[in-house]
């Protein structure tokens, strides 16, 4: 696998995990690696193993071929909807989930 064809897949690990909104360390975790492991894979240092890969599948429910589809630079939309979502269940005060649905309603609003 050439050099830029590893930061890619590096690249798409990271953006898969990011978008399950969990850490490199509960990855690793999940997966039996160490932290850094994960990191290194997604630097794109070294290229995981298949096994590694579906390891990671199998923790994120992506099949094999998700590491390796085309992806734009930009997160998808279905990626950020997961994203605000995780965002908002944090959120405790209704005051401030009040406020950002009348954002939301005013940006929808056209």
């Amino acid at each position: 696998m050439t050099q830029s064809a590893v930061k890619a897949l590096g690249r798409r690990i990271k953006a898969l995990r990011q978008a399950h909104g969990i850490t490199q360390s509960q990855l690793a975790e999940a997966c039996g690696y160490d932290p850094i492991t994960v990191s290194r894979f997604e630097r794109g240092e070294y290229a995981p193993g298949i096994e590694a890969l579906e390891a990671i599948g199998a923790r994120l429910g992506v099949s094999l071929d998700a590491f390796f589809q085309v992806t734009p630079d930009e997160p998808s939309p279905a990626e950020l909807r997961h994203q605000i979502c995780d965002a908002i269940y944090d959120i405790q005060s209704p005051k401030t989930l009040d406020a950002i649905l009348k954002s939301v309603r005013k940006l929808t609003a056209k």
